[in-house]
């Protein structure tokens, strides 16, 4: 068994991952592959990433699915030359031209990340935690993509989109009950 990918992809799809959750099947990548497509995924239960490397000619006879831990490749730099894939192979994970880790996948089953990713759009705005954002546009350098356009969508999921064919992220809006009592404009437009 062989599964290729890139270690940028890895990176920018962890971003999205959880960190230290007591739900210890979100502290990694999803890793789910064919012998002509590896899917990584990524979520916090929050938000998510997906990302597809598509006409990828992995050495397998079926298809396989596990969860990477992120320890496995946090560490790991691109080779000097820059090559930026890795393969993954009988539980050890290798910079093409650089350095090879072993991991042991997670043992936990991945929830159905297709049940969040929306059918539609409403365009009806919404609220996102900041820190959420700020993860996005982690992934978004990660992957040099172009451009980060958030698709609102009300209360539900929203779509985000780095325009790439092969990403497709989803992150939930803030559902507060906080209520403007403390806004005060008339304070701010007097002069000191």
């Amino acid at each position: 068994m062989k599964i290729y990918t890139s270690l940028s992809a890895l990176r920018a799809v962890s971003a999205l991952a959880a960190r230290g959750d007591i739900r210890y099947y979100l502290n990694g990548v999803l890793i789910e592959a064919s012998a002509h497509t590896t899917r990584l995924v990524g979520t916090n239960g929050h938000v998510m990433g997906i990302y597809d490397n598509i006409d990828q000619e992995n050495e397998l006879d079926g298809r396989v699915s596990f969860i990477l831990p992120e320890s496995a490749f946090v560490l790991l730099k691109p080779a000097k030359n820059k090559l930026d894939q890795v393969v993954i192979e009988n539980g050890t994970l290798t910079v093409v031209g650089g350095a090879s880790v072993n991991f042991t996948a997670v043992d936990g089953k991945y929830p159905d990340y297709s049940r969040v990713i929306p059918e539609k759009v409403t365009g009806e705005t919404a609220q996102f935690n900041p820190d959420y954002v700020a993860d996005f546009k982690k992934a978004y350098k990660l992957l040099n993509a172009k451009t980060f356009h958030i698709h609102h969508n009300g209360h539900g999921g929203a779509v985000v989109d780095f325009g790439l064919a092969n990403f497709l992220g989803v992150m939930m809006p803030l559902r507060s009950s906080v209520s403007l009592e403390s806004y005060n404009p008339a304070a701010f437009k007097t002069s000191i």
